[in-house]
């Protein structure tokens, strides 16, 4: 599974991982899109106000707030502000 899409309370680590960091990102419209990125850590992201946009793996995704994505070990991802005011998203690193 590259990537799982719920509409949970938060993001948190499966019952075994530990959380590593978590990060408040906020991205303005028409931002510098990131290089795409792979960690050794779950990433979960959780969209708090504006579109998101995810590509990981070959899946796509428009995240808007309230929705979370979870993102395998390993798996190269980008994310970025697809919609035209401030993006605000919670991303959580977590470690098996």
């Amino acid at each position: 599974m590259a990537i799982a899409l719920t509409t949970e309370t938060g993001p948190s680590c499966h019952v075994e991982a530990v959380p590593v960091a978590v990060l408040e990102v906020r991205e303005a419209p028409d931002s510098v899109r990131q290089a795409t990125s792979s960690r050794e850590l779950e990433t979960t992201l959780q969209v708090l106000d504006g579109i998101v946009y995810l590509v990981a793996g070959e899946d796509e995704w428009v995240l808007t707030p309230g929705d979370t994505a979870t993102i395998d070990p390993g798996m190269a991802y980008r994310r970025w502000n697809a919609g035209d005011d401030e993006a605000r998203w919670l991303e959580l690193s977590c470690a098996s």
